[in-house]
């Protein structure tokens, strides 16, 4: 029953990922979609690699990684500067954000919480005096564990005379 919940959790959040990527690509100019990130997310705990938003257990962490910088075709690009900004965007209080000294990747170490999250990276796309601001994100869908116990509540009713 679990994996059919997780299952259908990942269902809808493709679902949802497909929807605003169109959003996106109807709305935004061209120039804007000039350059993307491409991410790979591995799993922690069990070795997992995805390079979709991810689902994780209690237990799981995640370590982000940037593994492309594409252009509109496809084609590799470069941002300026050597140094990419990450931050985590929607519910913050799921985990903490460590970049690794290159900048080119990072781990959310998951503290319990339930809830979902974006990891964003920021970079300059444009390589002369201006400045481009391009974003690259993924979901982390922070899951609850498996049921150890049964909270009861007991309440006194009065007896009918």
């Amino acid at each position: 029953m679990q994996k059919d919940r997780e299952l259908r959790q990942i269902q809808l959040l493709e679902s949802i990922e497909s929807l605003l990527k169109r959003v996106v690509s109807n709305t935004m100019p061209a120039y804007s979609q000039a350059v993307r990130f491409e991410f790979a997310i591995r799993n922690t705990k069990t070795g997992a690699v995805g390079d979709k938003n991810m689902n994780l257990l209690l237990n799981e962490d995640a370590e982000i990684s940037v593994k492309g910088i594409k252009d509109a075709a496809g084609n590799d690009a470069t941002v300026e500067g050597d140094k990419l900004s990450w931050s985590v965007a929607g519910a913050q209080d799921l985990g903490e954000l460590t970049v690794s000294e290159d900048g080119k990747s990072a781990k959310f170490a998951r503290n319990g919480k339930v809830g979902t999250c974006q990891i964003e990276v920021r970079g300059d796309a444009d390589l002369g005096p201006e400045e481009k601001i391009i974003i690259g994100s993924v979901e982390l869908v922070c899951l609850g564990g498996q049921a150890e116990r049964f909270e009861l509540e007991a309440v006194a009713v009065p007896k009918a005379v």
